[in-house]
């Protein structure tokens, strides 16, 4: 699907980069409508995404302000026909312009939140759209 590396790993910064602006979105606007979130994840990131936004929403809680991304480094890309192409990153999720508050406009960020984060992401592409399934918080040494 992709002729190198880095063609693969582009695609997968396209993809979460589409994946932050709609959780972005989704987030300023309480979490109301997520109906997005299908359009840019699959699989168990789809699964963890709706049951952290339901909980958001129930709280009354809202977004301020937009997640961003840096640093993505491919860790693997395997290709083959649709269905098969899995790509995996590092990369760097940057939280510090992000505040979330409480129906009163009261901030619920607690004290020493780490405004950059190591994740590890996955990707694949089952139906011909790269879409991020899997993310999760690299557990070695950061590399931010």
């Amino acid at each position: 699907m992709y002729a190198s590396d880095e063609e693969a790993l582009a695609a997968a910064e396209e993809a979460y980069q589409r994946y932050l602006d709609v959780s972005n979105a989704v987030g300023a606007g309480g979490w109301v409508d997520t109906d997005g979130l299908s359009e840019v994840l699959r699989g168990e990131a789809l699964d963890e995404s709706l049951d952290a936004t339901a909980d958001l929403h129930d709280k009354g809680y809202r977004q301020i302000g937009d997640s961003t991304f840096d640093s993505a480094v491919l860790q693997q890309y395997a290709a083959g026909t649709p269905g098969t192409v899995s790509i995996t990153t590092y990369l760097c999720l940057d939280v510090s312009a992000v505040d979330v508050v409480d129906s009163e406009g009261q901030s619920i960020v607690t004290e020493g939140r780490a405004d950059r984060q190591s994740l590890e992401v996955g990707f694949d592409d089952l139906d011909g759209v790269l879409k991020v399934n899997r993310s999760e918080a690299w557990s070695g040494a950061s590399f931010c």
